[in-house]
């Protein structure tokens, strides 16, 4: 096969794949701001993360439990496991003061 058309057909195929990924990004994109209507209207926050449960509260305030803690909020909130330890950092720094 000639080289030339080789790359012709990378090219194409590369072009392809790059038009799938906007047009997912552009329906991504729209699906959030759906769901930002959708919780304006029901006058969810949905910027702040839930309270911790008793059970992650009890691990947070156990020695060396902060770790077990996040993962206990990760489980029962389905957050990130960094966005579960600054929740129970704040939780921890709350009950600090």
């Amino acid at each position: 096969m000639d080289p030339l058309f080789q790359y012709v057909v990378v090219f194409l195929v590369v072009l392809l794949v790059a038009y799938q990924i906007v047009a997912i990004r552009f329906s991504v994109a729209r699906v959030e701001r759906k769901v930002a209507h959708i919780a304006a209207f029901l006058r969810i926050d949905t910027s702040r993360a839930p309270p911790p449960s008793d059970r992650v509260k009890e691990l947070a305030r156990q020695p060396g439990g902060r770790i077990a803690a996040a993962r206990a909020y990760s489980a029962d909130t389905g957050l990130g496991i960094v966005e579960s330890a600054a929740a129970v950092d704040d939780y921890l720094a709350s009950q600090d003061e």
